[in-house]
């Protein structure tokens, strides 16, 4: 039988520092999930496959990002 969890939403302004150490990490953003990390030199939320002109990291608007979860493996 499959279990399906709900996913564990956090406000954002709840993040612990240790998650902020450029690990994946879900984000809510604009209504949807994304896969994002910390970017400790921009000191923002980048989007993890996601590029900006040039092969920048592709950086979140601070106010789009409302919520995380922290990626934990399976029980």
């Amino acid at each position: 039988m499959i279990v399906m969890k709900v996913i564990p939403w956090e406000p954002i302004g709840a993040i612990s520092s240790r998650l902020q150490d450029g690990r994946d990490v879900l984000l809510w953003v604009d209504g949807r999930p994304v896969l994002g990390k910390w970017e400790l030199e921009l000191e923002r939320w980048t989007e993890k496959n996601r590029q900006a002109a040039g092969g920048k990291p592709y950086v979140l608007p601070r106010t789009s990002v409302t919520h995380f979860a922290e990626i934990m493996p399976p029980e």
